[in-house]
């Protein structure tokens, strides 16, 4: 399986990369709601030798208290909401 697919498909909504003295890359793709990340280090990346040289999954989880404080914001920012009917 070539995992460079993973970057070429585009279905991610953040990206990292961090460029190696060698002129390498690392490159970090995550996808909101997933439970993967993938890493790829690249050599020649974008250029005619590109070569994949090392691939990670990375499983993501969530931390109790993020959950936490992820469903008091979505209670607050709902009470902030004017009732629909209230505006009839």
């Amino acid at each position: 399986m070539n995992e460079l697919k993973y970057l070429y498909q585009g279905n991610f909504n953040i990206s990292n990369q961090q460029w190696q003295p060698s002129g390498s890359v690392i490159i970090t793709l995550y996808r909101y709601n997933e439970p993967t990340a993938h890493k790829l280090h690249v050599r020649d990346f974008g250029g005619p030798n590109e070569e994949l040289l090392d691939y990670w999954e990375i499983k993501i989880t969530a931390q109790p208290y993020a959950s936490l404080r992820i469903q008091e914001a979505r209670k607050d920012a709902n009470e902030d909401q004017p009732d629909s009917e209230a505006n009839l």
